[in-house]
């Protein structure tokens, strides 16, 4: 199919899908969230909601994670869907962003404000800098930082002032 399109065409496709699966999360996480709502996952029989993307919607599970850490963000701060959509956010960014939320509120409440104070910090963050943003927050706040990169990176932050690079 697309072997047939002109250089232009192509483009303007893959501009167009890109927003399409910004729209298609954010329909997503609506469907999630109503499903989470009304614990229908627990009538299909899967134990949890995390069992449910990786059993019965068939997310790996760092993708299921990543989702179920931005369904909890929107649950406390809703405008997340659309920045979401919109791009200036990412979900592997809104995901690390919760992480650090959930470490803080072991200790304390965080505000509405706090939240959205966090969640517009990482706007048209990369993942790198996003790292470096939190783990200031964490630092700051006395907290851990859940590992917000995967395993098998090979560059991570690994304090405010440090990059960790891996050779293999």
């Amino acid at each position: 199919m697309s072997r047939n399109l002109s250089n232009e065409i192509l483009w303007e496709k893959i501009y167009d899908a890109r927003a399409r699966e910004r729209l298609a999360l954010k329909e997503l996480l609506a469907y999630l969230q109503e499903i989470d709502r009304r614990k229908l996952h627990l009538a299909r029989g899967f134990e949890s909601l995390f069992a449910f993307l990786v059993k019965g919607l068939g997310y790996g599970e760092g993708s299921a994670y990543r989702r179920l850490q931005a369904l909890r963000a929107l649950n406390s701060t809703p405008e997340i869907k659309e920045h979401l959509a919109q791009g200036s956010l990412t979900l592997t960014n809104v995901a690390a962003a919760q992480g650090l939320i959930k470490s803080m509120e072991k200790t304390r409440a965080v505000s509405a404000e706090e939240k959205r104070e966090i969640f517009g910090e990482m706007q048209g963050q990369s993942k790198r800098g996003a790292e470096q943003i939190l783990l200031v927050r964490a630092e700051h706040e006395g907290v851990a930082l859940r590992r917000v990169t995967a395993p098998h990176d090979l560059i991570r932050a690994t304090s405010p002032e440090k990059v960790e690079i891996r050779f293999q």
